[in-house]
């Protein structure tokens, strides 16, 4: 039996618009055998639903509309016909696909000159290119590989932002300049002995990142500023579950995060005169955690004896 050849395949399936059975019976082959060389040739399956039918399409065509658009669906879009459709005609007139290097030819809206004098020269970021020209900042990067201009690492963005007082935000999108911006030592120094890092960048409007840089450049300790001294205090009291947490940083034996001690311990090392231990445990007699009278408290040993007077 001779081979059947692609394009025979191919005009039975597409232009004849013959279905799997009808070719089978054609060509005197299984309907398997069929499913198996359209495998072979790469060409795809009709839909569902059955595909409109595209009359007088030449390969110039073709290759016109696909020299002068970016992308296969936007040259599909402009004969109007499907993607997918466009993707056969391709690989039957053996167009290839264009290659990256290709598409940033066709997207390059930069000479080599001015994209090495804009991001060697200028030390601008690609996002500011970007934006300059009005295009994604994705684009400009298959420009610069396109070119051979070497992309900075990531220390030497971090040190270039630096010098140029650039916030950089979260999603690596957005951009705030700071390049007017100054404060003298005298003035950051008072400001800073009365307010926090945020509250000063809140006063003067800028941002936070700023401000501890111009506290590094002027050797200007950075307060710790714990307890009392934080911006976000709030008394010194928190809550767990019902029970009151007081601010305890020197306690020896602290219940929360090193620094706090419930309340009912507290106050019945001050009815008893000296700090529990850790394997003491206060009872609740009403079972009321948020009533820490004395009267109401009582001193267990261990947790096995706590467990004994629930179970009573």
């Amino acid at each position: 039996m001779a081979e059947i050849k692609s394009d025979v395949l191919y005009d039975l399936y597409y232009n004849k618009e013959l279905s799997l059975d009808g070719i089978s019976k054609k060509l005197n082959i299984s309907v398997w055998k069929v499913l198996d060389l359209m495998d072979r040739y790469k060409i795809e399956r009709r839909g569902s639903h059955s595909r409109p039918k595209v009359v007088g399409i030449k390969k110039e065509q073709i290759v016109n509309t696909y020299n002068n658009s970016r992308t296969i669906k936007e040259a599909a879009d402009k004969i109007n016909i499907p993607k997918n459709t466009f993707r056969t005609y391709m690989r039957k007139f053996n167009i290839t696909v264009k290659t990256q290097k290709d598409r940033a030819l066709m997207c390059a809206l930069i000479s080599k000159e001015k994209l090495e004098r804009l991001y060697v020269q200028e030390k601008m970021s690609a996002i500011t290119i970007a934006k300059k020209y009005n295009v994604h900042y994705l684009k400009i990067y298959p420009l610069m590989k396109l070119y051979n201009i070497k992309k900075r690492t990531n220390a030497e963005a971090l040190k270039l932002a630096y010098k140029n007082n650039v916030r950089v935000s979260d999603n690596g999108g957005n951009t705030q300049r700071n390049k007017n911006f100054f404060i003298s030592k005298d003035e950051l120094v008072y400001l800073y002995s009365k307010l926090t890092i945020v509250q000063i960048a809140k006063k003067l409007d800028t941002s936070a990142v700023l401000i501890r840089r111009w506290l590094e450049k002027y050797n200007i300790q950075v307060h710790k500023r714990n307890g009392k001294n934080n911006s976000n205090w709030k008394g010194g009291v928190m809550y767990d579950q019902g029970r009151k947490l007081i601010y305890y940083p020197s306690h020896p034996n602290p219940d929360f995060l090193q620094r706090y001690v419930y309340e009912y311990r507290l106050i019945m090392e001050k009815y008893i005169g000296r700090f529990l231990t850790k394997d003491e445990v206060i009872h609740h007699k009403d079972e009321d955690v948020t009533n820490n009278k004395i009267e109401n408290l009582q001193l267990c040993k261990n947790q096995s004896e706590h467990v004994k007077i629930h179970r009573r």
